[in-house]
């Protein structure tokens, strides 16, 4: 298959999902969100969270400039190694970074296969 016909393939995969940020419903009211689901999930994974040294960066807004803010100290005290970053700007590929550049078409079609 085509390079760009899988990515597209992943895309309408990835967006056929219900994006619940953006949905307007009284039942998912904060005590349906919870971390519980995560915190199941995490363990399931045998918490990976206690094996690597993470800062997890999370909400809508000013993520960006923390994510920077982060970086910089980080590798003025040398203790830097790796910065994955989550987000999307304009392309679906700015969601996934590794240190500060968005992954390829291709490794993306990987990771969700």
């Amino acid at each position: 298959m085509h390079s760009e016909d899988a990515y597209q393939k992943t895309l309408d995969y990835l967006y056929s999902f219900v994006d619940y940020s953006l949905t307007r419903s009284f039942r998912y009211t904060p005590d349906k969100f919870d971390l519980g689901r995560m915190a199941n999930f995490v363990a399931f994974l045998g918490r990976p969270d206690k094996a690597y040294p993470i800062i997890h960066v999370a909400g809508n807004e000013r993520k960006r400039f923390s994510l920077f803010f982060l970086r910089q100290r980080l590798a003025l005290r040398g203790i830097l190694h790796r910065v994955i970053h989550l987000t999307h700007l304009v392309d679906y590929t700015e969601r996934i970074q590794l240190n500060g550049q968005p992954i390829s078409y291709d490794e993306l079609v990987i990771l969700v296969k």
